[in-house]
């Protein structure tokens, strides 16, 4: 008889994890990813990624190869790579992620309270599909292990993919 384990990982800057300043892009969450299934010495594994996880199970893929990788999903991915250039015209301008960048960098929190605002639609749907609580907490649902480590509670866009 086989056995199934299931985990789910709040990569760096999310839920519990630490906030570090640096390292907060695909290349090192898959390095981090690589390094977590190097330790559980994982031979036979599924990888499923939601939103900026599809990039991160993309580009462990990618970097490190298929090995061992049985199934690899990707739910409501980001897209990896969106800023406008010319081999990208109807991709994201430069200054928008600048922009992003600067707020970011002047209040981090602030900046992250207001993006989850629009990005759960409160001014439509707090206190009918989402509660004050989670919309306050920055909280992804859609992510809380069975011991009920961290939930993600940051989310990014790297232009550079």
């Amino acid at each position: 008889m086989s056995s199934v384990t299931a985990r789910c990982i709040p990569r760096r800057s999310f839920g519990k994890s630490s906030q570090p300043a640096a390292g907060y892009n695909y290349d090192t969450f898959a390095a981090d990813l690589n390094e977590l299934i190097r330790h559980l010495k994982l031979d036979r594994f599924s990888l499923a990624g939601f939103s900026m996880g599809g990039g991160e199970v993309a580009r462990y893929i990618g970097k490190y190869g298929s090995k061992g990788v049985s199934k690899a999903v990707i739910i409501g991915g980001v897209p990896p790579f969106l800023l406008k250039t010319a081999d990208n015209p109807e991709g994201v301008d430069g200054a928008v992620f600048q922009g992003i960048q600067n707020a970011v960098a002047a209040d981090r929190y602030a900046f992250f309270a207001e993006f989850f605002k629009n990005f759960y639609n409160t001014d439509v749907y707090l206190g009918k599909r989402i509660s004050e609580q989670s919309a306050d907490g920055q909280a992804h649902p859609e992510c809380e292990s069975a011991e009920g480590e961290g939930r993600p509670a940051r989310s990014h866009l790297d232009p550079r993919g």
